[in-house]
């Protein structure tokens, strides 16, 4: 059949399509659907199967892509034009000079595309050699980014990146203020760190980064030469660039949501001086980058910062101590620090007030020990330095007590210590500096008693008028010998007659007074007590017995607590022999050599020291290695199942055999209440005991009656 004239020009425009060493290929507009490869496409592919190209996107079979391509020219075509471009395509490393335009093919419209292969053209050649190395070096600014955790360590090195690129004298980053006013240095590397030019130029006002703008709104970017004197548009910038000396500058915005928030520039460039395709690829990579990390960041302030004060919260004070756990420093300065007052300052001048007094006080801290303040509850402050010497943690501490004193607002009650041992327990340095604030809030508020207002010096006021108005009395239970039940001695316990006539058990308000700092009133109302009631009995000529006394952990850490005992005890006559001072193991929160020191001194005066409460669920062998107990207290719980159960006596067992291998005599069992429990203890070879099965508390005249006239 004779061939009709178009079927022949299709032949031929085939025939010429396939034989060329151009690339041609055939993509539907819409759907980038490819829709003809010619041969010579095919065989720069690979000659790839139809079945591997056909109804595929032209992105993914000739770019490589998932995506359309971001530097497609879609936008750019025509029917009646041709559109002339350059690209270099890395799946199959070449350089291609594109011709492209829309065609109508079978009523579809089609993107038709012939591509010159033009890698060897010298001036293509220079062109892709640039384009090889700006990508490479985009490559790694971009490595640079992800993996320098450091955000102004990362943002250095990647300025750094762009000055070798450049052959530039520095980089720089500038971002606008948050009243948009000013633009601020950020960001900068100097090649030479001794360059004069270094840290000038801080902040750029809104007027002269105006034209700036501008320019970045319309070109994307920004040439200027200090000697471009017909630039009117710049003159302000280039007078500046002038005077500081700078010859040339490049720079390129930061954009976020559309909007100029800052840009990045080189001065002095002496390589790719006409181009800003990296520093625009670059400037949007790290606008990006720190706006994360800065949300990062703002969320770890979030999570970490107080938001009242501004120093660290609760939830850093609790890493902190974890990062002790595991990296102990070598030494350490720990102060506790609580506001006086501040509940009824609430309540009278408003949370207003209360919250300036906060803020005030954290202001004081921070002026002095900087970083290293935490606020771990509404009224409480703590200080962690590590690496501080004791002399300069004593200066820093005695000047907070200077202020302190100068100050009227600055109204806080301090505890610290520091220490240089590696096995130092952070929590229980901290916790022996809160005990320590709570003996400088006792003194604070009874100097003070007669002239403050606030809710402590109130309760001190109320506790001192109960206390002599009898509210308070002592009972005597007696101590006796396990092997004969005679009497050994008595133990002092006080008790809170309430409204209603009864009588209230020391667990139910010591720890409330200890709490509010003022159990010292309580424990020196029992002692004057105790040694007026020996005196009476001496002056009787009741034959003198030993009569323990329990005294908080917070009073015995009091300033000159030594010479306050014997102040009452002198005061009624009274030797230091005829009393013991029992102590629980909450003691042991006490710093050890302080403790020790504490112990030893009491002793060589005369006092016997009792550790209590010993084999309850917070039992410290330890404290046993360290102090020379005159005398150890075995739990009640212990005794009560010490009968019928054999992990009890076991436990009592060892207890007391280790006691009397320590030369800690005698052993005292709590809380006795049958003969059962006594036999067992006789049979474990304890030396005394307390409790109902020989007598209950009595008053002081009644344990006369039946124990001291017979």
């Amino acid at each position: 059949m004779q061939q009709t004239r178009l079927e022949q020009e299709r032949i031929v425009n085939d025939l010429l399509a396939q034989e060329t060493n151009e690339i041609i290929y055939l993509a539907d507009f819409e759907t980038y659907e490819l829709l003809y490869l010619n041969r010579a496409c095919l065989r720069t592919l690979n000659y790839p199967a139809e079945r591997d190209w056909k109804g595929k996107p032209c992105y993914q079979v000739l770019q490589g892509r998932n995506t359309p391509c971001p530097f497609c020219p879609n936008s750019k075509l025509r029917f009646e034009q041709v559109y002339e471009w350059e690209h270099y395509n890395s799946v199959v490393g070449r350089a291609y000079l594109a011709r492209d335009k829309l065609i109508k093919l079978d009523g579809r419209t089609v993107h038709f595309e012939i591509a010159t292969d033009v890698t060897s053209w010298p001036e293509v050649a220079r062109d892709l050699e640039q384009q090889l190395l700006t990508e490479e070096t985009l490559n790694i600014c971009i490595k640079t980014l992800n993996q320098t955790q450091d955000m102004h360590q990362a943002v250095l090195d990647l300025l750094r990146i762009l000055c070798d690129y450049h052959q530039a004298r520095c980089g720089y980053i500038y971002e606008f203020d948050e009243d948009h006013q000013h633009m601020k240095k950020t960001f900068e590397w100097y090649r030479d760190p001794k360059d004069p030019l270094l840290r000038s130029q801080g902040r750029l006002t809104a007027d002269l980064c105006a034209p700036w703008i501008k320019a970045f709104e319309l070109e994307g970017e920004l040439f200027l030469r200090s000697d471009d004197a017909e630039n009117s548009t710049f003159s302000d910038t280039l007078r500046l660039m002038r005077e500081i000396g700078i010859q040339r500058l490049v720079a390129a915005p930061m954009v976020t949501g559309g909007e100029v928030v800052g840009f990045l520039g080189v001065d002095d460039p002496t390589r790719h001086c006409e181009s800003a395709v990296l520093l625009r690829s670059v400037a949007y990579f790290a606008n990006e980058d720190i706006a994360r990390r800065k949300m990062t960041d703002q969320l770890t302030y979030l999570c970490y910062t107080d938001t009242l004060t501004g120093v660290y919260n609760r939830n850093k004070y609790k890493e902190k101590l974890s990062e002790f756990d595991i990296h102990h420093p070598k030494n350490l300065g720990v102060v506790f620090a609580d506001i006086n007052g501040l509940k009824r300052a609430n309540d009278t001048y408003g949370h207003q007030y209360g919250d300036y007094l906060i803020t005030y006080t954290a202001e004081v801290l921070t002026a002095l020990f900087g970083e290293f303040v935490y606020r771990i509850g509404g009224d409480e402050f703590v200080v962690m330095i590590p690496e501080i010497p004791r002399s300069l943690f004593d200066e820093k501490v005695s000047a907070l007590y200077t202020r302190i004193k100068r100050d009227s607002k600055c109204n806080i009650s301090l505890g610290s210590n520091w220490s240089d041992r590696a096995d130092t327990d952070v929590r229980r340095m901290i916790m022996h500096a809160d005990e320590l604030m709570y003996i400088d809030k006792q003194k604070h508020y009874s100097a003070d008693a007669g002239s403050r207002s606030f809710y402590h010096t109130e309760q001190v006021q109320k506790l001192q008028r109960e206390l002599n108005e009898g509210v308070f009395t002592v009972y005597l239970q007696p101590k006796v010998e396990l092997a004969t039940c005679a009497l050994s001695g008595a133990e002092a316990l006080v008790r809170r007659i309430s409204e209603s006539g009864e009588l209230l058990l020391p667990q139910k308000f010591i720890p409330l007074y200890e709490a509010e700092g003022i159990v010292r009133y309580v424990d020196f109302y029992v002692l004057s007590v105790i040694c007026r009631t020996l005196e009476e009995w001496h002056a009787k000529g009741y034959p003198p017995i030993a009569i323990s006394v329990n005294l908080s952990r917070v009073t015995l850490m009091e300033q000159g607590i030594l010479e306050k005992l014997l102040s009452v005890c002198e005061e009624y006559h009274v030797p230091p022999t005829w009393l013991k001072i029992e102590v629980t193991e909450g003691i042991g929160t006490m710093e050890t050599d302080e403790l020790t020191r504490l112990v030893s001194e009491l002793q060589a005066v005369g006092f016997g020291i009792s550790l209590d409460d010993f084999g309850t669920r917070y039992s410290n062998l330890s404290i046993l290695t360290t102090i020379d107990f005159d005398e150890i207290k075995l739990d009640k719980s212990l005794i009560d199942f010490i009968s019928e159960n054999r992990k009890s006596r076991i436990t009592a067992q060892h207890i007391i055999d280790m006691c009397a291998e320590l030369e800690i005599r005698p052993s005292v069992a709590e809380g006795i209440e049958t003969q059962d429990q006594l036999e067992v203890l006789r049979a474990l070879n304890c030396d005394l005991g307390q409790g109902f099965f020989f007598d209950r508390p009595m008053t002081i005249t009644a344990f006369a009656e039946k124990y001291l006239k017979k």
